[in-house]
C-alpha cells in the first residue's frame, strides 16, 4: 500500500514522496539501472531524488543499498561475460563487450586501473626507497 508522506518545505506543497519508493529504488537499481533514471520511472526530476535523500532517511538508506545491488548486478554481468556463461539468467548476454563493461564500471563505480611502482628487479618499493630515489634524482639535477 502506498503511503504518502506529507512532509513539505516552509509553506510549500506536500512532497510527492511515497514510502514504497525506497523499495522500488532498490529493485530498479538491482536490475543495473542508474539512480538518476529512477526519476523517470516515477515521473519526477533528479533534483527531487536528491531532495528526498536529505529529507527522508529511509530513502537515503535505500539509495546506499541500491548502489550496492547495482554494483553486484554489473559484477555478475562481468563475470558471466568473462567466463562465457551460456545458461541461466546470464545466457541472454549474447556478445559480451568487455570494453563497454570496463568503461561502465570505471564511470559508474569509480574503478581505476592499478599502477604499481617497483624496483629494478620487480620488488615492491618501500616509502623509504621512494624518498631516497626522489632525493637522489634531486641531487643529480644540481
Amino acid at each position: 500500500m502506498k503511503k504518502k508522506i506529507k512532509k513539505s518545505g516552509a509553506g510549500g506543497r506536500p512532497s510527492k514522496y511515497q514510502s514504497d519508493y525506497a523499495q522500488m529504488l532498490i529493485e530498479h537499481m538491482a536490475r543495473g539501472y542508474s539512480y538518476e533514471s529512477f526519476a523517470a520511472v516515477i515521473n519526477v526530476n533528479r533534483d527531487t531524488l536528491y531532495y528526498w535523500e536529505d529529507s527522508f532517511p529511509e530513502f537515503s538508506d535505500a539509495k546506499k543499498k541500491a548502489f550496492d545491488k547495482c554494483l553486484l548486478r554489473w559484477e555478475q554481468i562481468g563475470i558471466a561475460g568473462t567466463i562465457g556463461v551460456k545458461s541461466g539468467a546470464e545466457a541472454k548476454l549474447g556478445n559480451f563487450n568487455a570494453g563497454s563493461w570496463i568503461f561502465n564500471m570505471k564511470n559508474r563505480f569509480n574503478w581505476r586501473d592499478k599502477h604499481e611502482h617497483t624496483g629494478k628487479d620487480g620488488e615492491r618499493l618501500s616509502v623509504a626507497a621512494l624518498v631516497a630515489r626522489v632525493e637522489s634524482d634531486a641531487d643529480n639535477e644540481q
